[in-house]
């Protein structure tokens, strides 16, 4: 008797093997039959008969009738697949509680291990690589980020992680940036009136293109561009928490913040 494969296919990816599938589409189609009429037309060994019958009975959707010789019914081919998708959704809800555990596990040895770590120097690749980090850096910090950067880098970096920032506004934080002042500063002064009126946000500026583009996380991490002349996220960067190296990079920013001006936005 033929099976069809598509058919055989689908019950297998509702979780049957390919011979139990075999094994039950060829019993649907009999009706019922006893174990040899049925190893016959189910094409599957003859001695892995009787262990895929049994299978088939432990899953719910093969019935043994009791005279002799012994024979076998398929459940209707609708209740067996009710039962297929039954049982694999518990398979599923069990698997998504062990993967759970498990990125929880791995969470709290990061977290334990964290206390313990070195430092660390990374040069994190640009374009996505480093936005992923810029996001993770922004959502972890409590109290303050400090930056350095060109206008245009600057209203690039607002305008892709504008959530993360004005969440981190939101809960606190006190982000203070310094710029430079181009002519053409006119062309975003909505974004900067915008941050201007938030009072967790200071904003200062120079009459000097940056040397420098960084950014410093709760004094304790700091991401500095590798290229601070390329456009915002176009360049590799260089992040660290070594408190040594942060504490000079956190000095070189407040002696520029301390001489820069308070920024102003020109009027029409």
């Amino acid at each position: 008797m033929l099976v069809k494969y598509k058919d055989m296919h689908i019950l297998k990816k509702l979780g049957l093997t390919g011979s139990q599938a075999k094994v039950y589409l060829a019993l649907v189609k009999m009706d019922k039959a006893n174990a040899r009429n049925l190893w016959k037309a189910s094409k599957v060994a003859r001695q892995d008969i009787y262990r895929i019958l049994t299978e088939l009975r432990e899953i719910g959707i093969l019935e043994k009738i009791l005279e002799a010789p012994t024979e076998f019914k398929a459940v209707p081919l609708e209740d067996s697949i009710a039962i297929l998708m039954e049982r694999k959704a518990k398979a599923l809800f069990s698997l998504q509680k062990d993967a759970d555990k498990l990125i929880q596990e791995f969470k709290e040895n990061e977290q334990k291990s964290t206390h313990h770590e070195e430092a660390q120097y990374v040069l994190v690749p640009e374009r996505e690589a480093i936005t992923r980090r810029l996001k993770k850096a922004i959502g972890d910090s409590k109290k303050s980020i400090d930056g350095i950067s060109s206008l245009k880098a600057f209203a690039r970096t607002f305008f892709v992680l504008s959530e993360e920032f004005e969440k981190a506004l939101k809960k606190g934080v006190k982000i203070r940036w310094i710029i430079d002042y181009p002519e053409d500063a006119n062309s975003l002064s909505e974004v900067l009136l915008a941050l201007t009126e938030n009072p967790n946000f200071e904003l200062k500026s120079v009459t000097y293109p940056p040397n420098a583009r960084l950014g410093i996380y709760d004094r304790r991490e700091i991401f500095m561009a590798h290229f601070p002349t390329r456009g915002a996220l176009e360049s590799p960067a260089l992040w660290s928490t070594n408190i040594s190296f942060v504490e000079i990079v956190q000095g070189f920013f407040e002696t520029i913040w301390h001489a820069a001006a308070e920024y102003k936005i020109k009027e029409n």
